[in-house]
């Protein structure tokens, strides 16, 4: 299971020919179709061996009333490049399809996201009119935020501890939905608001919300792999196996042994690392689970950023933290069943899903039976890749 799954409304965003990605040999494709819901449905499902994932949010903002102010609907409303009616949209037709639940969908509203110039404040009533359309019409099944982001003008980002986001909890609450999957690491997204992403807001909000998850993305890796920081050694001391933000991250759960709401995801963490710096990876790795417990770590992918998360998977299969690691920081081997949870046992719980009505209902779904079609038919992903496995793979 998934958690970080993405396409675009109509966008090519220049990720899919990054150095890294054409450094493993893959040669995709990097146009608006490539980044298309249709492609997103072959490369997450027919190419990979993804049985359920969630469409992740980008930071966006529906505009909810035309000039004469009546309502808008539907592709009417906008919203950027990964809209939360056109993921609520696309869900359902994926799970129809199916006739199983094979989709997820986050919704993108956040503190910031409508704002009242006039008072320098929260817009409630947009904003909670925004907070019912997506939980009752869309359906969605967490939020998710970007801290760093501020696409309702308001002149700034917002912190998981501030005033604003403790109203949004609030209001949430009432409505039941408590699950917050919030944008953490890769500062550069953003040069002035930045430092939003931090991942320091994490602990107060956590405990003042102990009734609430939140699911922390990236692992709040500072720095992304393409980054010119990404080589500075002030970022990453081998000697203890702390990198920039990530440390931040363990750092929280190290005060607060106690603290089981917070969960690291993976996406764009674990498979660029294991490419750019293995034992970075490792340290990586081995402190979620050290510090956070293996059944508390996230799959996620960055998917269809990347291609088909196929390379993802087998090399999460094949990965291993060294017993060298494992002897002088107390990290912990990876176990099969430690993977089973970390590719989707814990986001199930999270999610609320009913693992044992999910395994009866895929083998006999419509995707399954247009997989197996596709691949009987000669089909294969364009980022297939071929290399060494140890022999005890």
């Amino acid at each position: 299971m998934d958690v970080q799954a993405h396409f675009t409304n109509g966008f090519a965003l220049k990720f899919r020919d990054n150095e890294f990605v054409k450094n493993m040999g893959f040669n995709l494709k990097d146009d608006v179709e490539s980044y298309g819901f249709r492609n997103f449905v072959k490369e997450m499902f027919f190419d990979s061996e993804t049985d359920m994932l969630v469409i992740s949010g980008v930071p966006g903002r529906e505009q909810q009333k035309d000039a004469a102010g009546k309502t808008l609907d539907g592709r009417d409303r906008k919203g950027g490049v990964l809209p939360s009616w056109l993921m609520s949209q696309s869900k359902k037709q994926l799970n129809e399809l199916s006739g199983s639940t094979r989709a997820l969908c986050q919704g993108n509203l956040a503190p910031n996201h409508y704002w009242n110039k006039a008072t320098n404040s929260i817009d409630k009533p947009a904003l909670l009119d925004q907070m019912d359309r997506e939980l009752k019409l869309y359906g969605i099944d967490s939020w998710k935020w970007y801290c760093h982001t501020d696409p309702g003008q308001s002149g700034g980002g917002f912190q998981l501890d501030d005033d604003n986001a403790a109203w949004f909890y609030e209001e949430s609450r009432k409505r039941g939905m408590k699950l917050i999957s919030v944008h953490k690491g890769y500062s550069y997204q953003s040069r002035t608001l930045g430092h939003l992403a931090n991942p320091k807001d994490v602990e107060k909000a956590a405990l003042r919300n102990p009734d609430f998850s939140f699911i922390v993305y990236h692992s709040a890796l500072k720095h992304g792999i393409s980054e010119p920081e990404f080589k500075d050694p002030k970022n990453f001391d081998p000697t203890t196996g702390d990198f920039e933000w990530h440390k931040v991250l363990m750092d929280i759960k190290k005060r607060n042994p106690g603290m089981t709401n917070v969960y690291p995801e993976i996406g764009s963490f674990f498979a660029p690392l294991v490419l750019a710096n293995p034992l970075m990876c490792m340290h990586g790795m081995g402190k979620n689970i050290k510090y956070y417990g293996a059944d508390h770590v996230i799959w996620g992918t960055d998917c269809l950023w990347w291609g088909s998360p196929q390379w993802a998977i087998e090399a999460f299969k094949r990965f291993q933290i060294s017993d060298e690691l494992c002897e002088k920081f107390g990290y912990k081997k990876i176990t099969k069943e430690d993977k089973a949870r970390i590719f989707g046992l814990n986001a199930a719980k999270l999610y609320g899903v009913d693992l044992t009505k999910q395994r009866k209902a895929f083998p006999a779904d419509v995707m399954s039976r247009l997989k197996t079609a596709y691949v009987d038919r000669g089909g294969q992903r364009n980022n297939a890749a071929y290399g060494w496995v140890r022999a005890d793979d």
